[in-house]
């Protein structure tokens, strides 16, 4: 599916549009004979927002992964930024994140209407960007933050992160494992933590942000006995346990896609 939020820049008379995969669909017909990719329309970006700059950063990497309908598998498709630097992401007065690449506008996100539909994980350096829909159809990207004049990379991306978590979710990975009194509290808690403190209790630790939840260990025989009393309840215990390991495994997977 071509992306509508992804057109050149030279031009502010007359803005030539480019479709967001065209490039990508090219580079992916060549491994996928069909030349078939499912992808979520990024958001029409209009050229008044590409003026006014709030703030922006360096990038090394962009990678945009690319599913064919084929096969159903799917690949990164990656830019890397020349010499002297072309490669940023940025933040507009109006409220638009953008990433360009030279005078190639790679991704234009309105932050306005992100909440629910955007998140995102950092690790050091590298950030990777999921989006989904009501259709439940969903893509995802990454970049990787480069060094500045003052900053190395990591302290780039956690400048980054910083502005952008005031929009939409997005999970800190280097924190997890830290001791938790010297942090505040988050939210953010990885599937797969809370999954291993389900799975396995005696060797996890719950996370602090659910140390305050309030105890109702009397409910606790009543519930139990209406549930065995239900014939479905075996097979449901079963299926939340099969799919809480899915959750822990798929977790797994993202912090592949981050290094």
């Amino acid at each position: 599916m071509a992306s509508q939020g992804s057109r050149l820049l030279r031009s502010k008379a007359k803005p030539q549009v480019v479709t967001a995969s065209t490039s990508s669909s090219a580079a992916a017909s060549e491994n996928n004979p069909s030349g078939a990719v499912s992808l979520l329309p990024s958001p029409v970006c209009n050229t008044n927002n590409n003026n006014n700059t709030l703030a922006r950063w360096p990038l090394s990497k962009y990678a945009n992964f690319i599913i064919s309908q084929s096969q159903g598998v799917g690949t990164w498709q990656e830019r890397t930024a020349g010499d002297p630097h072309d490669m940023w992401i940025q933040i507009t007065q109006r409220h638009y994140i953008q990433i360009v690449h030279d005078d190639m506008l790679l991704e234009c996100i309105n932050l306005t209407e992100a909440q629910g539909i955007w998140r995102a994980i950092k690790r050091g350096p590298n950030m990777l960007f999921f989006i989904s829909n009501t259709k439940e159809t969903s893509r995802k990207f990454r970049i990787r933050f480069l060094a500045n004049d003052q900053e190395e990379p990591t302290a780039v991306a956690d400048a980054c992160a910083c502005h952008l978590s005031r929009f939409f979710t997005l999970h800190d990975a280097d924190r997890q494992g830290q001791n938790d009194d010297h942090h505040e509290p988050t939210c953010a808690i990885s599937l797969q933590q809370l999954a291993a403190a389900v799975l396995d209790p005696q060797n996890s630790k719950w996370p602090s942000d659910y140390a305050d939840v309030g105890n109702s260990l009397e409910l606790v025989p009543d519930l139990l006995r209406h549930c065995l009393m239900d014939p479905n309840f075996p097979s449901l215990v079963e299926a939340v346990e099969r799919s809480m390991k899915t959750l822990m495994n798929s977790d797994c997977a993202t912090a592949k896609d981050l290094e």
